[in-house]
């Protein structure tokens, strides 16, 4: 075998890898378009419960969605997509504006956990984290919240409505 005929095989088989990776390439780059970055947008928050943990029977979430209401929570959340399932976004409460990162499940992109924490609550950090599941349109998040620490425990969720 002639070193041409080497060069060309060697060619020939860069060409072919490089394809093969190209493809592949695509079809993660299709999947993170069509599955992964669905979420990105504006949202409002049309429903914000707070757990009593000290109920023992019946339902222990207290709705605090009017008391959000009159007290004039802003009730906008923003979700920007980073690539690879990452979200970072912003939320309000009564506590004031929080920073969060939510990361969604690749076999299952319906289901999510993330990070949280006040970005304007004095000198002490205080977080939480969220555990997301997404309708199956698209259209509404849930949201499970758990602030965990240095303020205290709280738990609830709330669900958050894509804005047309």
């Amino acid at each position: 075998m002639s070193i041409n005929g080497n060069l060309r095989d060697i060619l020939i088989g860069l060409f072919t890898s490089s394809l093969v990776v190209l493809v592949i390439e695509l079809m993660n780059w299709i999947y993170e378009k069509n599955k992964l970055s669905k979420l990105t947008g504006k949202y409002s928050r049309i429903k914000i419960t707070e757990e009593n943990l000290s109920i023992t029977s019946g339902d222990p979430y207290k709705d605090m969605t009017r008391a959000y209401k009159e007290k004039s929570v802003n009730v906008a959340v923003t979700l920007n997509y980073r690539g690879e399932g990452e979200y970072v976004g912003t939320a309000f409460y009564e506590k004031g504006k929080v920073k969060f990162t939510i990361n969604l499940d690749r076999a299952n992109p319906n289901n999510g956990k993330g990070v949280c924490q006040y970005i304007d609550s004095g000198s002490d950090p205080d977080f939480g984290t969220y555990d997301i599941k997404v309708d199956s349109d698209n259209s509404k998040i849930y949201v499970s919240y758990s602030n965990i620490m240095p303020t205290g425990r709280a738990l609830g969720y709330e669900i958050w409505e894509k804005n047309e």
